[in-house]
């Protein structure tokens, strides 16, 4: 078996700049949501607040 490599891909950078920004504003949103209008569980706020620290790493 051979380890050359027949095809790569990648994303230009334009587009991870978008994914980036695009993730990074998805976890302030969540965390914004979290706070000013919570959901009637404890629950649940802390959900979106790790969902939005969650998303904020990745970014």
């Amino acid at each position: 078996m051979s380890d050359e490599v027949l095809a790569e891909i990648r994303a230009s950078a334009p587009r991870r700049g978008l994914g980036i920004t695009v993730l990074g504003v998805l976890g302030v949103m969540l965390i914004y949501i979290a706070f000013v209008a919570p959901p009637a569980g404890f629950g649940a706020q802390l959900m979106l607040i790790a969902l939005g620290l969650g998303s904020l790493w990745m970014a």
